[in-house]
């Protein structure tokens, strides 16, 4: 899911790692409500 931010590999490892920690939910949930923001 985090494979458009691979260009800061010395940073989005560690988001990863985090996003795996909390089982990526909170970041799903911001990224379905974003795009239907830009539904709008």
């Amino acid at each position: 899911m985090v494979m458009f931010l691979g260009s800061h590999d010395s940073f989005y490892p560690l988001l990863g790692k985090y996003i795996s920690t909390v089982q990526n939910w909170p970041l799903k949930i911001f990224f379905i409500l974003y795009q239907q923001y830009l539904r709008v």
